[in-house]
């Protein structure tokens, strides 16, 4: 009889798995406030990298390389709270997006002047279960693209949400995890 510790591809055991449910979100400079944002979030999109397809086509064959790279829109989803916190956030954050142009005493703004002061970060953390951060996630130079408030309806028992599209310039992730079996104990 084979138990969990035999299992495995290399005769280790099995390697715990990073959980969906474990991790926590900081909005940093949203709406300008210097202060971390720390909302109920209840689903976010880990980042999708995506690089362009450049065609090489020869004589009798056909080659690929990679070309530029981007990162697709990311989508979170919040539960809208009695209190307004997350709705004030999301709509000082819109006003500061769309009051980018006469405001300030130039009529217009440089294009990097004016990204620096509407422009975010976040940074999503992927969790142990208490507070070890296994991978995080530091996204610069978001905006909002898209906020959707859902509808409201009187045969609904759910919590109210508010869907976010973040349009973002570059990710970076940080692995920091530790190698741990699924039955306990450190990994070899």
């Amino acid at each position: 009889m084979a138990l969990i510790t035999d299992l495995g591809v290399d005769g280790n055991g099995i390697a715990q798995p990073k959980l969906k449910n474990r991790w926590r979100i900081n909005f940093l400079g949203i709406a300008g406030d210097p202060d971390p944002l720390r909302v109920q979030a209840v689903t976010f999109d880990r980042p999708k990298l995506e690089f362009a397809e450049i065609v090489l086509d020869r004589y009798n064959s056909t080659a690929y390389i990679a070309g530029k790279h981007s990162f697709q829109p990311t989508n979170v989803v919040f539960e809208d709270d009695v209190g307004g916190t997350v709705t004030k956030s999301v709509q000082d954050q819109i006003n500061l997006q769309q009051q980018i142009i006469g405001n300030f005493p130039a009529p217009r703004l440089p294009a990097a002047i004016g990204g620096a002061i509407y422009k975010f970060a976040v940074r999503a953390e992927m969790l142990d279960g208490n507070d070890l951060v296994l991978e995080a996630w530091i996204i610069e130079g978001c905006y909002i693209s898209s906020v959707d408030y859902e509808n409201l309806d009187y045969t609904a028992n759910e919590a109210m949400k508010i869907n976010l599209v973040l349009r973002f310039d570059q990710a970076r992730q940080v692995i920091t995890g530790v190698r741990v079996n699924a039955t306990g104990g450190a990994g070899v």
